[in-house]
């Protein structure tokens, strides 16, 4: 099933959480499609083992990380969650930054 414009919105947003600010034209011009659900979803599991903020989020989200596709049913919990939660940060350790470096460029190419 293809991603609302909603979904895609919120996946934006998630991604700029995670990474930062980007050129919001750049963010904006890109397509999110289910491969970036998927490596989205997979680098906030693995986040969430070593980050005890990100841990505690996720755990409030009415759907939680229960089974694969967790996070479509609860990405606009989640972005609205980051959305409203302004200082909301993820721990720089090896644990979260080894994953963000190698899952960005990954997240980034499953929307061109």
């Amino acid at each position: 099933m293809a991603l609302t414009n909603e979904e895609k919105k919120a996946i934006r947003e998630i991604y700029i959480f995670l990474f930062g600010e980007v050129n919001r034209a750049d963010i904006y011009s890109l397509e999110p499609n289910e491969k970036t659900l998927a490596e989205l979803e997979d680098l906030l599991e693995r986040i969430s083992k070593c980050d005890a903020t990100m841990d505690t989020l996720f755990k409030t989200l009415p759907y939680g990380m229960v089974g694969g596709g967790w996070l479509r049913k609860g990405l606009q919990d989640l972005s609205s969650t980051i959305s409203n939660k302004s200082g909301l940060l993820i721990s720089v350790n090896a644990c979260t930054t080894v994953p963000m470096a190698y899952k960005r460029s990954q997240i980034l190419q499953t929307m061109y």
